[in-house]
């Protein structure tokens, strides 16, 4: 069925019929002309309408991307697809040519470039191709039948309108269009997530933030047992993934151009955001991505951590303690850091590289400390351990999908733990005005469905980007962009670079080097701290420049920067309850003294690298000693929209204009929480990836604790088991403790219980577990040892 607009609100065959001419859009196969010995030709026209034509029936789906369409020929099984700029054959009349602009156009599978919007306008519709809203489907009536084409959109001509008949098809479709991994292992509706609800926790979204806090509440959930809570992730977008983009196939060209290739993934799924007149367009390159991990499908992996500098100045204590002491490390170990094998070459240019960058500055008024070191980046290079394979470039998808892989043999859904795709929060649901009660969510049918939490003790985590929270916010009658609250200040931080092509002296010496990413903080010792990156004859996450020669090896040298908030950038909602951005460059009065740094140290990683390395730099058409602005959200660093309290003057008194506390929870409301980088209070010098897993993993045991609070007495041990199944566990006693019994005693999952035992003494402990075969036994014979001291807490995985 359509609604009255003729837009599809269910899955079924429709015909596409033009207003003006009604007639049928047709997908066509033409023998190619004698004269031609190529292939057969499918191709599209309009013809009058024929009941029996299974050519001109469509079946319309859902795509990949949140409000599209995909339109599939019920007769060929093609899609209705479109080519910028592309040249298509077609036949029409006996005669065959070629469109030379954009054109309505046929595809085999589903792609980026089978996407299509359906927007209503006069009782009827018009198609537009997902990411070009200027032009939609129009036909030409001077060839004989009338074809479609692409066409700049025009409110005034009658052949842009079409309508969308539903029609029972004579024929089933021969593909099976629920083979695929989405259908076979996220078959959750939202009417059915509604069903199966209330839940203690639902998170809006599965990029770092909510990818990471997801999976790792499933696996706190996995040891709990009856303590597990009732979790509902929810997503925007699909599954266009399986995991990084740099772990799967990728644009050919790698071996010459050493670019990373992710900012092409990104490119080419990133959705736009709609911005205001006055916003600078031709300065920005980012947008959001919508689908199963958001944008950690297509990051650049640098992951460096915050300078304890601006963590002090400008992050809450508690934050920067736990981020410093616990979480950083966590974060690290998560998202499988490692570090390259050092070499005896690498060795002596590190250290000249320091020793020579250090003699540089102290002779002159420019004061910086430097300490080069290898580029922290999330991916296992290498492992040891043979024939235990690497992990790759890291995402949230992977954990994801292994979760949604892994439901138990004959269930439909986890019973604690279910994820939703294709839907998005809309707003937040309230009871008594400022206790959050559920939330509503927008199918990609346009169907609204209310998902509740439980009453009084429910929880929802935004996790949707530092636009789409802050939207939902107000959509939600949050006052983020009150003084007080002080959201909604879209800022990111300047990134300069500069690209050299070298060449070795002795060619047999670029194999020994081998690839390097460096980095070092530029420390001035005015609270001023920037992140120097170093890319050695190594892929990129920036671009490479032009090089008349792209053999060469090549330097390219980033300095990332940090910022306050920009009181200029703002986000309000037009009259659809839709964002639009006002973003500009945040105003820096250092960034003058900032660029003499950058070039006074790239001067001398130069002159080292051509002393150490013996390698000569080249010289060609376009090189300059200055420095290029990456456009701002090249690499998806915006953030700042609803932050945190950040200190005051150093001091212990945080600052009054903050959305979320320390804890990320929202401030003024009950039972929400932040946790993407709308959060972060001041745009850091660092790729703010890292710290924002760090806090969602913070998170993540601040909402759903493992081990008991608090610390027991000195005397007294304590043990949870955490394995998930029932153990049976026995304790020594070397102290010679007098108590009740010296029984093994038996602990369901999740549950824990304590012994008393001598101060200071270490004790054995026993755990017997769950034996797979009952008939030999409820436990297995032969017990795992563990070592328990009083005054710890023992957790048995």
């Amino acid at each position: 069925m359509a609604d009255l607009y003729g837009r599809p609100l269910t899955d079924c065959a429709y015909r596409i019929k033009s207003m003006p001419i009604n007639r049928c859009l047709e997908s066509s196969t033409t023998d190619p002309d004698e004269d031609n010995d190529s292939e057969t030709i499918t191709t599209m026209k309009l013809s009058p309408e024929d009941s029996n034509n299974e050519s001109q029936k469509w079946v319309i789906t859902p795509g990949s991307a949140p409000g599209t369409y995909t339109f599939r020929c019920l007769g060929s099984g093609k899609f209705l697809s479109f080519d910028n700029g592309q040249r298509h054959d077609y036949v029409t009349g006996g005669y065959r040519g070629a469109l030379s602009f954009d054109v309505a156009a046929l595809h085999e599978t589903s792609t980026a470039t089978t996407l299509w919007k359906i927007e209503t306008t006069g009782g009827c519709c018009r198609l537009l191709p997902h990411g070009q809203t200027q032009h939609c489907v129009d036909f030409d009536e001077s060839y004989a039948p009338p074809i479609a084409e692409l066409n700049t959109k025009d409110d005034f001509r009658g052949q842009q309108r079409w309508f969308l008949e539903p029609v029972a098809a004579t024929k089933q479709p021969t593909w099976d269009g629920a083979n695929d991994f989405q259908h076979k292992f996220f078959g959750l509706t939202a009417q059915k997530a509604k069903q199966l609800g209330p839940y203690d926790i639902i998170i809006i979204g599965t990029g770092i933030g909510g990818g990471v806090l997801a999976g790792d509440l499933f696996d706190t959930n996995s040891k709990l047992g009856g303590g597990a809570k009732s979790i509902l992730v929810i997503e925007r977008g699909n599954l266009i993934f399986h995991s990084h983009c740099l772990n799967t196939a990728r644009p050919s060209g790698l071996a010459k151009d050493r670019g990373q290739q992710n900012d092409s993934f990104f490119a080419t799924f990133k959705e736009d955001y709609t911005f205001t007149d006055d916003t600078p367009k031709d300065d920005w390159k980012g947008g959001p991505m919508y689908c199963l991990g958001g944008r950690s499908a297509v990051w650049g992996l640098f992951a460096p951590r915050i300078h304890d500098t601006t963590l002090l100045s400008h992050f809450p204590r508690a934050v920067r303690d736990a981020l410093t002491s616990e979480y950083y490390e966590k974060a690290e170990k998560l998202m499988n850091l490692s570090l390259p094998e050092t070499k005896p070459v690498h060795q002596h240019l590190l250290e000249r590289l320091n020793m020579d960058a250090g003699r540089e500055f102290s002779q002159s008024k420019l004061k910086a400390n430097i300490q080069w070191q290898w580029g922290r980046v999330a991916s296992e290079f290498r492992d040891e351990r043979n024939y235990d394979f690497a992990e790759g470039a890291y995402s949230t998808i992977d954990k994801l999908l292994e979760i949604a892989m892994s439901k138990p043999p004959g269930m439909e859904e986890h019973e604690n733990f279910k994820i939703l795709l294709g839907a998005e929060a809309r707003q937040l649901l309230w009871a008594d005005g400022e206790v959050v009660k559920g939330v509503k969510v927008r199918t990609a049918r346009g169907e609204e469905v209310d998902i509740k939490v439980k009453p009084s003790t429910g929880r929802v985590i935004l996790c949707a980007g530092s636009v789409a929270s802050p939207a939902i916010l107000l959509r939600s009658g949050v006052p983020l962009k009150t003084a007080q609250m002080g959201g909604c200040r879209l800022t990111d931080h300047d990134i300069l670079y500069r690209a050299k092509s070298f060449r070795y002296k002795n060619p047999d010496h670029r194999r020994e080097v081998g690839s390097m990413k460096l980095q070092t903080y530029v420390e001035t010792g005015d609270d001023d701290v920037l992140l120097a990156n170093l890319s050695l004859d190594a892929s990129s996450f920036l671009p490479r420049g032009k090089s008349f020669n792209e053999d060469l090896p090549r330097l390219i040298m980033v300095f990332i920067t940090k910022t306050s908030l920009e009181s200029q950038c703002t986000i309000n909602l037009d009259h659809d309850g839709e964002p639009r951005v006002k973003i500009v460059r945040a105003r820096d009065d250092r960034r003058r003294q900032d660029e003499r740094k950058m070039k006074r140290l790239t001067k001398a990683t130069m002159e080292t690298i051509e002393d150490v390395l013996q390698v000569e730099f080249v010289d060609q058409s376009g090189d300059s000693e200055e420095f290029k602005y990456l456009e701002l959200g090249g690499v998806a660093h915006e953030l700042g929209t609803i932050p945190m309290e950040q200190p005051s003057n150093r001091g212990s008194k945080a600052q009054s204009n903050y959305s979320v506390d320390e804890n990320l929870k929202l401030r003024g409301r009950k039972g929400v929480y932040v946790c993407d980088l709308s959060v972060f209070p001041y745009s850091p010098e660092a790729n703010p990836t890292l710290t924002l897993a760090a806090l969602s993993l913070r998170l993540s045991r601040t909402l759903l604790p493992r081990l008991p609070v608090g610390k027991p007495k000195d005397d007294v041990l304590h043990i949870v088991n955490h394995t998930g199944q029932k153990i049976k566990v026995w304790i020594s006693n070397r102290g010679g403790i007098e108590e009740d019994t010296a029984e093994d005693v038996t602990l369901e999952p999740g549950d824990g219980k304590w012994w008393r035992r001598e101060k200071g003494t270490s004790e054995a402990v026993f755990v017997y577990k769950t034996n797979p075969n009952e008939q030999e036994g409820e436990f297995l014979l032969v017990p795992q040892l563990f070592f328990g001291i009083p005054g710890e807490i023992l957790s048995i995985d």
